[in-house]
């Protein structure tokens, strides 16, 4: 170890931590630009993909947001495997990189329907919720109107 004329440690110079301050900087800045590009991703195609007559925009749904963990979850795991566990080009040659970006393909595509399942449960339970309550409500008023007693002063009809 280096160390100045002092006898402290010189770890580096001052440009040498200042790249460093700045790739964790940039680092940090690209993993929060990746995630509102994936949130922008997940709510443009969970606008558009479902087959209804009226959608409503949302930035982020708890769907998206699991699928978004997910997501960064399994192309990490994804990343390690490959990395820890690389026989693809042993195994295929120049067709292992395919086989990889397939598989993140796969991997990609399942976290979108996971997401948007999710999100579907969501709606339907809070449909179900609101025609609970429209039920309720019919059946306070259909029970309350037969209910009422008839008014001892209004005439009676003639028979």
């Amino acid at each position: 170890m280096r160390t100045s004329s002092l006898g402290s440690p010189i770890y580096g110079s001052t440009i040498t931590l200042w790249r460093r301050w700045r790739r964790l900087r940039c680092e940090g800045l690209a993993g929060c630009f990746a995630a509102v590009l994936l949130s922008i991703f997940f709510a443009v195609i969970y606008y558009f993909a479902p087959d209804v007559k009226r959608s409503q925009w949302h930035w982020l749904t708890p769907g998206a947001a699991i699928g978004i963990v997910g997501w960064a979850l399994a192309s990490i795991g994804l990343r390690l495997y490959v990395h820890l566990f690389n026989n693809y080009s042993v195994t295929y040659g120049s067709l292992g990189a395919v086989i990889i970006l397939l598989t993140w393909f796969y991997l990609t595509g399942l976290m979108l329907l996971l997401g948007a399942e999710i999100n579907s449960e969501i709606e339907a339970a809070a449909a179900a919720k609101r025609l609970l309550v429209l039920e309720q409500n019919d059946l306070a008023a259909a029970t309350a109107s037969a209910m009422q007693v008839p008014d001892s002063s209004a005439p009676k009809p003639a028979a």
